[in-house]
């Protein structure tokens, strides 16, 4: 018995050990998954803020422009393009000039009539063909152009204002803002990493904007081949925004090939023109908050891990001495006794059994009520008798005087106190002397599930000998059939160690299916036979633990 209790503890232990690794390494699966959609988001989330404030910054730009330029337009000497108005025109542009990189007054014709800075080859080109003049030719209202190639050579945006000269169209008055200006004033700040960069582009595909290392690209669709979509699972497609994973297919700046992107992509609308912003970030550098967190939670889950070890161990090690104490208390009582070698090893299992079932309580108590020793179903009482109702106190102490004057052991429906609850009990009470000290075994069933036992109060306490002298032949047998323990009577009609070796080879198929069944349903299972010209009714009852997991089978002949 004290080998296989150590033996459970270690299991226990190595169970409660595994359990415990697997349940840190769900958590830390589950945290890492959350902590690494978590740093996504909050990079998304940055990056969104990022543009918006951008988005701002230049829709609040353009439409003072536009004010300016509504203003200005008005004005008679410009609108007569006097020596006044020339002179006007040259101001706004030097005072302006890190803004405007060009102010161009053209007639109702579409010609260019004034230009600052002052360019005299320019003067008389007909600019109507230009996409933003035909809609102000048109429309006759303010304009912003599509970014576009300027003859410059840079990319500009243009902001034209119709002009009116007594209430007739009189052409325009028009500002050149190179894109590179705007890019360096609101969009440069939009770099939620380090090397995060941004490609602008047109409607129609057109780039804008975009690093060194993409010049050679036109429009987007020659970067977009340049990139693999890795992962759709962070889309968010709110607010104008929407945002991928990617990895590049070949190695491009400062980046290696493969090397992995969060793409965010948005777009800024204003007076009907659409300018689209991808934000590249990678992907290393997004998640280096999230390596940080990765160390902490990774110290953290092996020092709780180390900790429920170190916990583990010194339970177990402090349910060891308990064990170890009280085998040694059930060998001195087995010693005592004077029992027989096989009377005490079958003693020690049903003793085992006890300990370790759930449906039945054991007590050993001194005269005066201390609990000695419990199979902890009551164990936070330190005296047996405030377990019982007290109207009953009084008789069970004078049936407790009675077993230990008269040496027997008596049977006693015992109502106790479980919680809230009021169990009726019945209890086996027998004594015994130890070390010059009265000892009380007492030992019993909740009355209502004595029927899933079926064991007779003969097999305990004093009244051992009663079993062994059945005239019935009586055993235990383990899940394997091998006998454990046997009583004279079966000891005189069988010599066999196992229990199958008792039947011919065509019932012994049965009897290990029966032992199957008793072990899987923890029912009681009765088999009609005949040995050897004799017939037999066998009863075959369970011996289950708090685990529901059968230990011993006590088998009846009848």
């Amino acid at each position: 018995m004290a080998n296989g209790n150590i033996k459970n503890l270690f299991k226990s232990f190595l169970i409660f050990v595994i359990l415990s690794l697997i349940l840190l390494s769900f958590v830390y699966l589950i945290t890492n998954i959350l902590l690494v959609k978590l740093v996504y988001q909050n990079h998304i989330s940055y990056t969104k803020n990022l543009v918006k404030i951008a988005k701002n910054g230049i829709n609040n730009y353009l439409e003072k422009m536009i004010e300016e330029l509504s203003v200005y337009s008005k004005n008679r000497d410009i609108i007569l393009l006097n020596e006044k108005g020339k002179f006007l025109i040259d101001s706004i542009q030097k005072v302006n000039s890190s803004r405007y990189s060009n102010v161009t007054r053209i007639d109702k014709s579409g010609k260019i009539v004034y230009t600052a800075p002052f360019n005299r080859d320019a003067i008389g080109k007909n600019v109507l063909y230009q996409e933003h003049n035909k809609k102000l030719f048109k429309n006759k209202t303010i304009v912003i152009s599509k970014p576009f190639l300027a003859v410059q050579g840079y990319r500009a945006i243009a902001v034209a204002s119709p002009v009116f000269r007594d209430e007739n169209f009189d052409g325009g008055f028009t500002y050149l803002l190179p894109f590179l200006r705007i890019y360096e004033e609101f969009l440069s700040s939009v770099k939620p990493t380090k090397n995060s960069f941004l490609i602008v582009f047109n409607d129609d595909g057109k780039i804008v904007y975009s690093p060194d290392y993409f010049k050679e690209f036109d429009e987007i669709s020659g970067v977009n081949r340049f990139f693999f979509v890795e992962d759709t699972s962070l889309v968010d497609s709110s607010e104008n925004f929407s945002s991928l994973r990617i990895s590049s297919l070949n190695s491009f700046g400062s980046f290696n090939k493969n090397e992995k992107f969060l793409l965010l992509k948005s777009f800024i609308e204003i007076y009907g023109q659409k300018w689209y912003i991808y934000c590249y970030s990678p992907e290393s550098e997004v998640k280096s908050i999230f390596n940080s967190i990765f160390r902490w939670q990774t110290t953290f889950i092996i020092v709780i891990f180390i900790m429920i070890v170190i916990v583990a161990v010194f339970l177990v090690k402090y349910l060891q001495e308990r064990v170890s104490e009280d085998i040694e208390i059930f060998r001195e009582i087995f010693e005592e006794k004077k029992l027989t070698e096989s009377e005490k090893d079958f003693y020690e299992k049903i003793v085992s059994g006890i300990i370790k079932t759930k449906d039945i309580f054991l007590f050993t108590i001194k005269k005066d009520g201390e609990i000695f020793f419990s199979n902890n179903r009551i164990s936070y009482k330190k005296n047996f008798f405030d377990i019982v109702v007290e109207e009953k106190v009084n008789s069970v102490k004078d049936s407790i005087n009675f077993v230990v004057e008269n040496e027997v052991s008596k049977m006693v429906f015992i109502p106790i106190k479980m919680g809230k609850n009021i169990v009726n009990m019945l209890f086996n009470i027998s004594s015994f002397n130890h070390r010059n000290n009265v000892f009380i075994l007492i030992f019993g069933f909740e009355y209502n599930s004595m029927k899933d036992w079926k064991l007779s109060e003969d097999i305990f306490a004093e009244l051992f000998s009663k079993w062994y002298d059945d005239e019935r032949p009586l055993c235990v047998i383990d899940k394997n059939g091998n006998i454990v323990a046997r009583n004279k009577t079966f000891e005189e009609n069988f010599v066999e160690r196992n229990i199958y070796e008792i039947f011919q080879e065509e019932k012994e198929l049965k009897v290990k299916n029966i032992v199957n069944r008793v072990n899987f349903d923890l029912e009681n299972i009765t088999l009609e036979t005949n040995i050897e010209g004799k017939n037999y009714k066998i009863i075959f009852s369970p011996f289950y633990n708090q685990l529901l997991k059968v230990d011993y089978i006590y088998v009846k002949f009848e």
